[in-house]
């Protein structure tokens, strides 16, 4: 981490120069791992070492534990839900929750190719995790998920 740190400082040196109260913070700087970041990771981990994790290489690999894709159950069997007015029946929930994730997903895509700030990119990415959460567990309350 050490070693990470300095490459860090002499990569912004130019600025550290010019600002000294940076060091302090970069000595506390850390990477965020983005999910392609872990995922290409995971990939590399050699046989031989997913043994050290309690992986049997033969039966999974780490990269499996992250989702790239997600099941969509075909339409027929979906559970209709029943309106409380009318007696006719609406989309469901199961539908709804997929569009949901679809609509977030093209909003990122946008947020991309526009080059907005760095916070809204994160923010639309963190609502996305939330929508395929609460589509893969939908007992998971929205606000729970929102604070952690």
């Amino acid at each position: 981490m050490q070693e990470e740190v300095e490459t860090l400082l002499s990569d912004l040196g130019d600025a550290v120069k010019s600002n000294p109260n940076l060091r302090p913070a970069l000595a506390v700087a850390v990477e965020d791992l983005l999910p392609t970041r872990v995922l290409h990771l995971f990939k590399n981990i050699p046989d031989r070492d997913c043994e050290v994790l309690w992986i049997d290489p033969i039966v999974g690999r780490p990269e499996n534990l992250i989702l790239e894709s997600i099941l969509v159950p075909p339409v027929p069997i979906r559970p209709s839900v029943a309106m409380d007015q009318g007696g006719g029946s609406n989309e469901d929930d199961l539908t709804v929750k997929l569009q949901e994730i679809l609509d977030v997903n093209v909003a990122l895509k946008i947020a991309l190719s526009k080059g907005p700030q760095t916070s809204t990119i994160m923010e639309e990415w963190d609502f996305l995790q939330v929508q395929v959460a609460q589509y893969v567990n939908g007992e998971m309350p929205s606000f729970y998920l929102a604070i952690s």
